[in-house]
């Protein structure tokens, strides 16, 4: 377990002769003692050391920046010498990965092998062993980029494939379900794709008859993905997406004639009609809105699939027993058992429903469970929550890990989760978070004037007065140019001098007992260093007050309204200029050590986990460079219709997901952002909380944001 990975990186042995001599002896032994955990252990050494080198991912990011350096540059002469100096400095790399293309698919092999005895003799590294297997197909599913040449008679792309037909037949399904998402979202009926797409169906098939429960909702969205109403279906129109529906009917027809699979599949498509019509139902015109029914909803029947049970309003849904509560806790049965008993399912849903309003009035309903207890869910429509639902799936996986390491463990760190079923392109479901207020509803009240801020500082500047302030400084400085804040930040200074932070009343308000407020303030603590560290990682921006919630029982707080994110807050009209939010009422809320002790190491050690895991992590964002975002498909659409070029190497690649992951690398290697240097995770940390508390960061942000609260 030492020995061979030390020769391998010191070059003392060739690889073949580490495998031979080594690795396959130390298997072969394990083996015969019968030791399947160690076993297990050693397969899934072998195959990380098998994975071959990162020569054609650089190569690829290296043409990525090239071809952004010539569409910047408009001088023929100019961009003639950036194509030498890019052949110059990449023709050894060239000529290696077309000499080395034998050897990728042997290493390939063995990693791909060992992934899958590794999945199927035992659970350890089961999220990291699985989550390689999958990458390693979906990356060498297909043809690399023309400028890689390779022996036609020697294809790596069926070697993936067939390695992927074993794993299907040998690997337990259950060990796929979180990345269920992930590998749904390449269903296609694209010709070109014949036998992954054979596979990828095997496999989702495969997943879907063993766990419906948990599965099947996504199915039923993809085959609503090219929209379920006008307004969706023109926002929708594309190719891919037509493809992606149809790959779905297909998945969905395989699946139904299957005894236990029939009724799962209409009662929950049945459900998901009713819950769309209710999403986008328009209550605008009703004035009386404290008396709303479900029975005032009309049944329109949207349903893609053939079925025998009659559309039905929310209301008189009643005893569906073969589909679960879709905002409860599913249990994972290993082997694939689900009887009526073992998960939560719909009994009937309460006549009354109400909205919390907003833009698209969204509806908040009650489910009643066969537990007996009430469900609250937020019904919306004219929304895309798929982006929330990816995010959502990232920070269940996160606290996984954050949960397997012991420093973490100890202190409890994780991001408060709940759940985000799509159920279109723009409808789906949100999990009610009970016992929960917005930070800006304790802090300045519902009216934006009032909260704590008034009670606490009735003669402190008020909320309003700053927005105003901030404003007319943001907007004469905007005369001098985009980056200017000569009157922002003296009039930020004054607004920080009228307002004294309030937080810490929070706790004295609602936890009287000194040992639960002194627990109350830790959990505070530990919950904003943890969501900081993983949101400054995945880029989450929008983190205005309006949009953290504080726990009333626990006071953790709980993060919504994720469609900002993977650094989009950087390209917003007004900038995004802070890694994460950190303002001094948060700090307040701290108690007196502030961002020292409790705050400052708990950030290490989320984000010392995070980079220990980052190519885990890769691999569940990864999906984004392949979920149909509405809004990132149609800048690629436009990309690869004006591309005229047979040989250009980034046609079909979408670009802006290819550098969110470029950039989420080096947030987790530890890129500095101006010099390039490598930082230790102490030194990361500092500079992250320096740059979330910068005043002249903080006085550029929109006074929306309300960076003095």
């Amino acid at each position: 377990g030492v020995l061979a990975p030390w020769l391998s990186e010191t070059h003392q042995v060739e690889p073949d002769a580490i495998v031979r001599e080594y690795h396959s002896a130390h298997i072969q032994a394990l083996t015969s003692a019968k030791k399947s955990n160690f076993t297990c252990k050693a397969h899934y050494r072998l195959a990380q050391g098998s994975e071959f080198n990162e020569q054609q991912q650089l190569l690829e990011q290296a043409q990525r920046a090239l071809e952004e350096k010539l569409a910047k540059t408009p001088d023929a002469e100019k961009k003639k010498r950036l194509q030498q100096q890019f052949m110059f400095a990449f023709s050894t790399t060239l000529q290696d990965l077309t000499n080395n293309h034998i050897e990728k698919k042997k290493w390939l092999e063995y990693a791909m092998e060992h992934y899958i005895r590794c999945l199927q003799l035992h659970d350890y590294a089961g999220l990291h062993a699985v989550s390689r297997l999958v990458s390693l197909w979906l990356d060498n599913h297909a043809e690399p980029p023309k400028a890689v040449a390779q022996p036609k008679e020697s294809l790596v792309s069926e070697l993936a494939n067939a390695k992927m037909r074993s794993a299907i037949a040998l690997v337990p399904a259950y060990k796929f379900l979180d990345f269920f998402y992930q590998i749904a979202s390449r269903a296609s009926i694209d010709p070109a794709e014949a036998v992954f797409q054979e596979v990828l169906c095997d496999l989702l098939c495969k997943i879907t008859t063993l766990h419906p429960h948990h599965c099947i909702h996504h199915l039923l969205a993809l085959n609503r993905g090219a929209g379920v109403n006008t307004r969706e279906q023109q926002l929708m129109q594309s190719t891919v997406t037509a493809n992606r529906v149809q790959a779905a009917k297909k998945i969905l027809s395989r699946l139904r004639p299957q005894p236990n699979l029939l009724e799962v599949i209409e009662q929950a498509d049945l459900i998901s009609e009713s819950y769309i019509n209710l999403a986008f139902f328009d209550v605008s015109s009703i004035k009386s809105r404290g008396d709303l029914t479900l029975d005032i909803v009309p049944v329109t029947k949207r349903r893609l699939i053939d079925s025998k049970i009659e559309p039905k309003s929310l209301g008189k849904i009643e005893n569906m027993k073969q589909v679960a509560v879709i905002t409860a806790d599913i249990p994972i049965r290993k082997n694939g058992d689900y009887p009526p008993n073992s998960f939560v399912h719909v009994v009937k849903f309460e006549s009354k429903f109400s909205t919390p309003g907003g833009i698209t009035l969204p509806k908040v309903v009650n489910c009643v469970g066969s537990d007996g207890q009430r469900y609250k869910q937020l019904v919306k429509g004219e929304d895309d929550i798929r982006q929330d639902a990816v995010m959502e799936q990232v920070f269940l996986i996160l606290n996984r890990l954050l949960e397997n390491d012991l420093e973490s463990k100890r202190r409890n760190l994780n991001v408060r989760t709940y759940k985000v079923i799509p159920l279109s392109p723009k409808s789906g479901i949100i999990e009610w978070v009970n016992n929960t207020i917005p930070l800006s509803d304790y802090l300045i009240g519902s009216t934006k004037d009032g909260g704590a801020h008034q009670r606490y500082q009735p003669k402190s500047l008020a909320n309003r007065q700053a927005r105003q302030i901030m404003t007319e400084a943001a907007d004469r400085d905007m005369k001098h140019g985009r980056d200017c804040y000569k009157f922002r930040e003296p009039e930020f200074r004054k607004v920080c001098a009228g307002i004294a932070p309030v937080l810490h009343h929070f706790f004295l308000e609602k936890y009287d007992h000194p040992t639960q407020w002194y627990q109350a303030r830790l959990a505070f603590t530990r919950s904003v260093a943890s969501t900081s560290m993983v949101g400054f990682v995945l880029g989450l921006g929008d983190r205005h007050s309006s949009n953290i919630l504080l726990d009333q029982m626990t006071a953790e707080v709980v993060h919504i309204d994720l469609g900002v994110a993977f650094d989009k807050g950087k390209t917003l009209k007004t900038p995004e200029r802070v890694p994460f939010r950190l303002t001094r009422d948060l700090v307040d809320g701290m108690g007196i050590s502030g961002t020292e002790g409790t705050f400052r190491r708990c950030c290490e050690v989320t984000l010392r986990t995070l980079r220990e895991n980052h190519r885990l992590i890769e691999t569940i964002v990864d999906v984004l460079a392949h979920d149909p975002l509405s809004a990132w498909m149609t800048q690629q659409q436009d990309f690869d219709d004006n591309s005229t070029n047979e040989r250009n190497p980034f046609k079909g690649v979408n670009l802006k997901a290819e550098d969110v992951l470029l950039q989420l690398k080096k947030k987790l290697i530890g890129v500095e952002g101006q010099t390039g240097r490598i930082l230790t995770v102490e030194a990361h940390v500092h500079q992250l909380i320096e740059e979330a508390r910068n005043e002249q960061s903080l006085c550029r942000m929109f006074p929306g944001w309300a960076p003095w609260l």
